[in-house]
């Protein structure tokens, strides 16, 4: 009895050893040498992918302007905001934008995320150089 509990709990540590060590996506950017992405560059992207349906007044989702895109931002949680899970398919609702537009490509997403984990923040500009 006693070694069986032994082993369950070497089984217990060894379990949660192995997952604290997958808790970051490989996959994620390096914050470390990213440079700051603006604000600019979220709203081209927003204009170029989600104004044609939500940037009309009346539309469900108003995304013309900074309060209305940071109501679906959570600053610093990418994870947890729904615009870029809408966006990365990863929120349980519609992925966006609907077939037959074209989704977001891996840079696009890439800033989204970034611009998040940044911060968010709605006036910072652009020091990459790009818009």
């Amino acid at each position: 009895m006693r070694k069986i509990l032994k082993t369950e709990i070497l089984h217990f540590i060894l379990l949660t050893v192995i997952s604290a060590g997958s808790l970051s996506c490989k996959h994620d950017p390096d914050i470390s040498t990213s440079p700051q992405i603006g604000f600019n560059e979220i709203k081209s992207i927003i204009n170029n992918k989600c104004s044609s349906c939500h940037g009309v007044a009346g539309s469900e989702l108003f995304l013309i302007d900074s309060v209305r895109i940071m109501e679906f931002v959570v600053p610093f949680q990418p994870n947890s905001s729904l615009l870029f899970n809408t966006v990365t398919n990863t929120y349980s609702g519609n992925f966006m934008p609907p077939s037959p537009e074209v989704p977001l490509n891996k840079e696009q997403r890439t800033k989204l995320y970034m611009w998040i984990i940044q911060g968010a923040n709605p006036k910072s500009i652009s020091l990459s150089g790009n818009s």
